[in-house]
């Protein structure tokens, strides 16, 4: 009988250490499914950021296009200009001739009786560069005002 009584208080003892193990390794899960919950949350924020990362993201890239269809038109507008443009420099002209040059050793200057005229200091001041883009019916300083605007908004 003895037998059996250490026999039922083992196996009395074995069910209490199982029962503390098992409560063990309950508050283990618990633990590990509160862990989890917070990481999907950080999850969702992140994800959350990402979205508007993302929108953030697509307005400098079409600031950055737009910079650079103007910033393109402008140079060419600007190399347009320099080919005529005298530059506040003086002009040549013949003294029967209708036009002006902008260089001296113009071909139809050649055999010509030429005079050097001085720029205008009224119209060098005033002298509007660029002509309006047909694409858009504005100038560039327009163009880059509009886009200075857009970029503060």
């Amino acid at each position: 009988m003895t037998q059996f009584r250490e026999l039922s208080y083992n196996y009395g003892r074995g069910l209490t250490s199982l029962r503390d193990e098992n409560y063990s390794i309950t508050e283990y899960v618990w633990s590990l499914e509160e862990a989890l919950k917070e990481k999907d949350e950080a999850i969702i924020e992140l994800r959350d950021e990402l979205d508007v990362l993302g929108h953030v993201l697509e307005r400098h890239v079409h600031y950055r296009d737009d910079a650079r269809r103007i910033m393109e038109r402008a140079v060419r507008d600007i190399e347009d200009h320099i080919e005529l443009c005298p530059m506040r420099q003086p002009v040549q002209m013949a003294r029967r001739g209708r036009v002006w040059h902008h260089l001296r050793s113009c071909q139809s200057l050649m055999h010509a009786d030429v005079q050097e005229l001085p720029p205008c200091s009224w119209c060098c001041n005033r002298l509007a560069m660029t002509p309006l883009d047909p694409a858009t019916g504005t100038t560039v300083l327009q163009d880059i005002q509009q886009w200075m605007l857009s970029v503060v908004d």
